[in-house]
């Protein structure tokens, strides 16, 4: 937009060029038909003294517009790197967030195959000791029964 006002405004100094001529001839038709009222006005305005001169201020807002092309230019680019810079940090925390949550999931997944490990371990660990103390409370029975019997026949051997 900024580029078609620049264009806009260098292509109407072009036209500027025949504005007097234009005036000109304006100023001879008022003088010819002096009856037509708006003629007539224009034939007063002719007639007075400038007060000021006009100037062609167009050279300054084409400068104007030009310098605000160039800052909006490098607002842009200086937001562009802006954006670039803190997308490539998320990017990198990204990275080491899943990174970080893949090494855990791992992590995880081998503690509870380590856990696992350890539980069946030791549940059959203690189905051993289950059966080894059966098995020893059931041999001192046998042993406790076989010493009765051994004392009760050694007492009827001894009478």
């Amino acid at each position: 937009a900024v580029r078609a006002a620049i264009e806009v405004l260098k292509n109407s100094k072009k036209d500027m060029k025949d504005a007097k001529v234009d005036l000109a001839q304006v100023a001879a038709l008022s003088r010819q038909f002096s009856t037509n009222p708006h003629l007539q006005m224009i034939t007063a305005l002719l007639e007075q003294e400038p007060t000021t001169a006009y100037e062609f201020r167009s050279n300054d807002i084409i400068q104007l517009l030009q310098r605000l092309l160039l800052d909006f230019k490098d607002n842009k680019n200086r937001l562009w790197e802006d954006e670039f810079a803190l997308k490539q940090v998320y990017d990198e925390k990204m990275l080491g967030m899943k990174n970080e949550k893949q090494f855990k999931t791992a992590e995880k997944t081998e503690k509870e195959a380590l856990s696992e490990a350890k539980t069946e371990d030791k549940e059959a660990k203690e189905a051993d000791k289950k059966a080894e103390t059966d098995a020893r409370d059931s041999d001192q029975e046998f042993l406790d029964e076989l010493t009765k019997q051994c004392q009760a026949k050694a007492e009827e051997w001894d009478q």
